[in-house]
């Protein structure tokens, strides 16, 4: 929580949701068959980049982790025992296992965190893609009721009434 570049990654990341909470909202005022707004396009870009750049730099701190490390509370045991038994040679030793242990655990920690402000990115890109689709016309008005097609299970009764609080309305 203290990594400097885990809190302007969620500070973007709340930028980015409002964003294109906006675009969604706009998207929504203007739903017409013409498709996406500026808005729409300009979060789905801004979405996209910040993906791009998170992977980079969640790639950056899987590179800088060892491959194997022991869990730093076992080595912090194994250091209490040898400092106890008055081995302080291989006490020094430890001791700098259990740093980098501690460096690696954080380092995942953080590659975790990276994970979920990821997911949120995503989560917000899919609403922004869902708003930026053309959709009918009938989404737009609930006033207008929708023709008739005669398929099966039409009822003509279920079309009269439609038609019925369509006349109602106006």
């Amino acid at each position: 929580d203290q990594d400097p570049d885990l809190a302007i990654l969620r500070t973007s990341v709340a930028e980015l949701e409002a964003q294109a909470s906006a675009a969604v909202t706009a998207a929504g005022a203007q739903a017409t068959v013409q498709g996406q707004t500026a808005a729409v396009a300009k979060a789905k870009t801004a979405l996209e980049a910040f993906i791009t750049d998170l992977d980079k730099r969640t790639a950056a701190r899987k590179a800088s982790l060892p491959r194997r490390w022991q869990p730093s509370h076992v080595l912090a045991e194994q250091l209490a025992e040898l400092r106890d038994a008055g081995q302080m040679d291989m006490a020094k030793e430890v001791q700098v296992q259990v740093e980098e242990s501690e460096v690696a655990e954080a380092c995942k920690a953080l590659i975790g965190k990276f994970a979920l402000l990821k997911a949120r990115v995503e989560k917000a890109q899919q609403a922004v893609q869902a708003a930026g689709k053309p959709r009918s016309i009938y989404a737009v008005s609930s006033n207008i009721a929708a023709p008739n097609t005669g398929g099966k299970g039409g009822s003509s009764a279920a079309a009269a009434a439609n038609e019925a609080a369509s006349r109602a309305a106006q």
